[in-house]
């Protein structure tokens, strides 16, 4: 366990990997690798979520049968798929406008908050309990993570920034020229 990363990562990714390494790797390198195509290119969103989500739920059958490991894992998967491409997506649209330490912030209260929320089930273990729980909260979490879901899988992906070829440069160079002549 690293601890310093545990308790400051910015995304589910790095927090659930400093918790326990040895089985983060084994995971990654045994379950979610296996399951994207060799050509990374040819890997889409929804590729990656499938591998993402199997992988917890591996996770998951290997803490055990309860159904605490259950909510809380496929949460997670959730959770991680909105972070990872919700970043893809939104942080062209503040990048220089907000600081990277707002954004290191941003991170982290939404990876926290949606932890805090869906850890309780790891620990109640039983449908039942968790169920009182999360219905005693109005569902809240369950719902901000749905909401997150359909933002981030619908939300435009941003444009990318076409660089100018050396060919308009030189041509628009050489037009300037011309009419200062």
């Amino acid at each position: 366990m690293v601890l310093f990363k545990l308790e400051f990562s910015s995304n589910v990714k790095d927090f659930l990997a400093s918790w326990n390494i040895s089985a983060a790797l084994w995971l990654k390198y045994y379950v979610y690798m296996r399951m994207l195509p060799n050509d990374r290119s040819k890997s889409t969103a929804w590729t990656q979520f499938a591998a993402s989500l199997t992988t917890f739920i591996v996770s998951a059958i290997w803490h055990g049968f309860y159904p605490g490991f259950y909510i809380f894992f496929i949460a997670v998967a959730f959770v991680d798929y909105c972070s990872k491409w919700g970043s893809i997506k939104f942080y062209p649209l503040i990048e220089g406008k907000v600081s990277d330490t707002v954004v290191y912030c941003m991170g982290w209260i939404y990876s926290y908050s949606f932890c805090a929320y869906f850890a309780p089930a790891f620990i109640l273990l039983s449908f039942e309990h968790s169920w009182t729980l999360y219905k005693s909260m109005n569902f809240v979490g369950h719902l901000a993570l749905f909401a997150c879901f359909i933002v981030v899988t619908y939300a435009p992906s941003p444009k990318k920034k076409v660089a100018p070829s050396e060919g308009s440069d030189k041509k628009s160079a050489d037009s300037t020229v011309k009419k200062d002549q």
